[in-house]
This record gives structure tokens, sequence and C-alpha cells, in this order.
């Protein structure tokens, strides 16, 4: 059996003190998921009966406010992201409680392809971002306008 004499130098502990620092924050990083872990994992998603309903006047109000503060270049772009992508989704779950339910008339259709539209306008302003805030060229916000208009105008003549 043969021995390795071993004599630590200043340059083995400085490594052995950065090592255990940098296991030090491993270590807290895995407790820290851990814990999360433990703490949602009772939670579950609300089956589709207990989902929110969606409507398409709410749809249309949300997407009137979210032009409004698109335009306004000064709402906060974190914040704008955020409600573009509720909007986006609350938008796909619209559409498929549609289509699982009865068959939608054509003006129905009609209105669901107008807001899908100002998903696609609303996602494209959360994507002008200037610094903090939300900054659109001038030709985008008059296609935001536009397009509000015409589902205004299409959701009164639902009404």
């Amino acid at each position: 059996m043969t021995y390795i004499q071993f004599a630590p130098s200043a340059a083995f502990f400085r490594a052995a003190t950065y090592c255990s620092h940098i296991r030090s924050r491993h270590f807290l990083l895995c407790v820290c998921l851990l814990i999360t872990t433990a703490a949602f994992a009772g939670t579950e998603a609300a089956p589709p009966e207990k989902a929110v309903s969606v409507s398409i006047p709410s749809l249309v109000d949300q997407s009137s406010k979210l032009v409004q503060e698109a335009i306004s270049s000064n709402a906060n772009a974190s914040r704008f992201r955020i409600d573009a992508t509720l909007y986006r989704e609350s938008l796909r779950s619209l559409m498929l409680n549609s289509d699982t339910q009865s068959t939608p008339s054509t003006h129905t259709k009609n209105m669901l392809m107008e807001l899908v539209r100002m998903s696609a306008l609303l996602q494209s302003a959360a994507a002008c971002k200037t610094g903090r805030f939300i900054v659109c060229p001038i030709e985008l916000r008059q296609q935001l306008l536009s397009q509000q208009k015409r589902l205004q105008t299409f959701s009164a003549q639902k009404g």
C-alpha cells in the first residue's frame, strides 16, 4: 500500500474556501426549490367547470383598456405584457369553449376573428418597449384604434 503525502498549500485553502462558498449557494438553492415544490405540491389547476367564464363583451372592454394604455406611451412595459398575455389566453379559453359547445353563429365567428386580430396587434404593442414603457409607432397606434372601433361596431351590431 502506498501513501501519498499531502501538504496543503495556501492555494489549496483558497480553492477549498471558494468551493465551499459555491457549495453553500448550491445547497441554499436546492433547499429553496424543495420548499417551493412542497408548498405547491397540493395545488392544482381549477377544473374547467370552475374556471372563470370569459365573454366577448368583457374581452372587448379589456382590449379597449389595453389600447388606451398602448397609445398613451406611459404604460409600464412588464405590466402591459402580462395584461396582453392574459388577454390572449382569455381569448384562447373563449375560443376553446365556443368550439366544444354548440356551433357558433357567423357573427360570433367573425367577432372571434376580430378579437384574434386585436390580440395580434396587442402582442405587437407589447414588443414596442422603450426603457420601462411601451412606446408604439404611429402606424401601430392607428391600427390599434381602427381595430378597437371595428370591435365596438361588431359588438354593437349584435346587441
